[in-house]
């Protein structure tokens, strides 16, 4: 493997013939890519989660059980982008390849010049997703952090002005100090959560939805529709807060069952939930992710928490 890597890809190649694969590995390490490679499927479950930052993962489809291991590979390491390798016309593996989500193809034999090409294209594309999504963030950030100012400045405004009063704090006054200091309490609190990092691993949709739905404490009937396969996502357990509150948001626009459906689409996990309640009007849809936006008499981060 080549000591310095100048290039934003890590490449794990999955072919049986020893002479393309060799090929392959000479030539992307001469590029300063980080290439490994793997002559079985066996040989490359052991590598993936040994490679740091493994994100293109190159398949020739024509092997035994390569399906098999490309449906492992959507399902439990979606971040991967794979490039397939096809047979010319070989329309019978392209359409079954269809249904999943390939980054790009390329025909036998395998051109080296052709492979770079491709992976320069990748590699482009990736950095102006990533930048892209470096401005959302910051953007997201800007709003939030405004956001979060002003959820603070208006129970400390209120607090003074209670504070700045002749006479005792009692009766309905007190009250009024306590509900607003329960504000910044809750607000601090969800910062520090918001705060807190969670590794992310691979756990298992149904189960958390499951357990989502006997932590509930209201009336509210669930109508499962869950896909025969034990669906592995890549998150943190802070997910079944998330859908905690969503049970909880359909029960308080006074829907009586919620239907969650869960299937694999063309490699993607997918999950569906839905209720029979009150639905937001497009002015509200608009404002969803803003910070401590919320048609309730409690504020919070919200989706964007």
């Amino acid at each position: 493997m080549a000591e310095d890597k100048l290039n934003a890809i890590t490449l794990l190649v999955v072919e049986t013939d020893p002479q393309l694969r060799e090929n392959i590995e000479r030539e992307l390490r001469a590029l300063k890519y980080w290439v490994w490679a793997a002559e079985s499927f066996e040989q490359a479950f052991s590598f993936i989660d040994e490679i740091p930052d493994l994100n293109i993962l190159l398949l020739d489809l024509g092997l035994p059980d390569s399906f098999r291991f490309l449906e492992h590979i959507t399902q439990y390491y979606p971040e991967i982008l794979i490039i397939a390798i096809v047979q010319q016309n070989d329309l019978t593996i392209t359409l079954q390849a269809s249904h999943y989500k390939i980054a790009s193809y390329l025909v036998k034999p395998v051109q080296i010049p052709t492979l770079i090409n491709t992976l320069q294209i990748i590699s482009q594309q990736t950095q102006q997703i990533m930048k892209g999504h470096e401005q959302e963030v910051q953007k997201t950030h800007q709003e939030l952090f405004s956001g979060i100012a002003r959820e603070i400045e208006h129970p400390l405004e209120l607090i003074n002005y209670i504070l700045a009063e002749e006479g005792e704090v009692t009766g309905a006054r007190l009250e009024l100090l306590k509900q607003e200091f329960r504000k910044l309490q809750t607000t601090l609190q969800e910062l520090k959560t918001l705060n807190t990092p969670f590794p992310l691993r691979s756990i298992s949709l149904h189960l958390l939805l499951q357990q989502a739905s006997t932590e509930i404490d209201f009336p509210l009937q669930i109508e499962w529709h869950l896909d025969p396969s034990d669906i592995q996502i890549l998150g943190h357990e802070n997910l079944k807060k998330a859908f905690l509150q969503l049970l909880r948001n359909a029960f308080e626009a006074e829907s009586q069952t919620v239907s969650i459906k869960t299937q694999i689409n063309k490699g993607q996990s997918e999950i569906r939930i839905k209720d029979q309640g009150h639905y937001m009007t497009l002015a509200e849809q608009r404002r969803a992710f803003d910070p401590f936006f919320s048609t309730k008499n409690h504020k919070g981060l919200g989706l964007t928490y």
